[in-house]
């Protein structure tokens, strides 16, 4: 072969080397690149009860063709977001949690040069709080107590108490034939007692 022929394939080469990447990169939307949000970049904005967050990628100088954001919360839930372009070099994504996001990654399409790519919370408008109480089922129950008091009664009887009280018989013999015959003295002797 001839000089001219392989200087000639050698720059076909290297022109489809250049093109070839730049023609596919076009018919697959872009170049793909992601950035994750670096927790600083608006955390003002990152809400504890969560709400709708705004957030503005830049990509310096590039193109952003088209993207989503990817988004986790601390309650554990995740979602993603698709995102809207506006102007050259800049995404915007809304995101709705209802706790504050604990991580964040745009995914996206390029085109041009990638400089520093950066993910911030713009502004937002915080999630309302929702307080649920429950309510206790109460059941009151009125117990009758009776009280039973036993009265002390006092009864006064009246009675009469007799004491009799009686000697023994006595009986003296001082002469034959003679007999006395001494007879007991009986005294009776009524009280009235009251008891009580």
């Amino acid at each position: 072969m001839n000089k001219r022929v392989t200087l000639i394939i050698g720059v076909i080469l290297i022109v489809a080397a250049i093109l070839i990447p730049v023609l596919v990169t076009t018919a697959s939307g872009g170049t793909p690149a992601t950035v994750e949000w670096n927790g600083v970049n608006g955390a003002a904005n990152n809400y504890d009860e969560g709400g709708t967050l705004h957030w503005n990628l830049t990509v310096g100088g590039a193109d952003v063709e088209s993207g989503y954001l990817y988004v986790e919360f601390a309650d554990g839930t995740n979602d993603t977001f698709d995102g809207s372009v506006h102007g050259e070099g800049a995404m915007y994504f809304d995101s709705y949690g209802t706790s504050k996001v604990t991580y964040a990654k745009a995914y996206f399409y390029y085109s041009g040069v990638l400089r520093s790519p950066v993910l911030t919370i713009s502004h937002g408008t915080p999630g309302t709080t929702t307080t649920t109480t429950e309510e206790e089922d109460t059941t009151t129950t009125e117990e009758e107590t009776t009280t039973t008091t036993e009265e002390e009664t006092t009864t006064t009887t009246e009675e009469e108490t007799t004491t009799t009280t009686t000697e023994e018989e006595t009986t003296t013999t001082t002469d034959p034939g003679t007999t006395t015959t001494t007879e007991p003295e009986t005294t009776t002797t009524t009280y009235d007692v009251e008891f009580g």
